[in-house]
Order: structure tokens, then sequence, then C-alpha cells
């Protein structure tokens, strides 16, 4: 299931291994693991692409 919407997932992130059904879902978790690192003092660059 999509950590997100919790419809049924067809991906799953490989930075995070999250999975995800849509773009929106996708683009959402990128965005609240780059804020967890910012807020954990990691800089990763840009992860959310």
């Amino acid at each position: 299931l999509c950590s997100v919407t919790s419809r049924p997932a067809k991906y799953k992130d490989p930075l995070t291994d999250l999975p995800y059904a849509t773009p929106g879902a996708f683009k959402l978790i990128r965005e609240k693991y780059t804020e967890f690192l910012r807020k954990k003092g990691i800089d990763y660059g840009n992860v959310e692409d």
C-alpha cells in the first residue's frame, strides 16, 4: 500500500524504500525525507528529484 494515499502501490522509492502509488505521493515522500535530513543536520543535496 502507498505510504501516502493508502492505495495499492505500484512503485517503490529506491532512496527511502517506501511504496507509492502516484507522482504526487512520490513528491511528498521526497519532500518529507529532505525535511527530515535538514532537521538532522544532514546535507545530501537535492534528493527531491
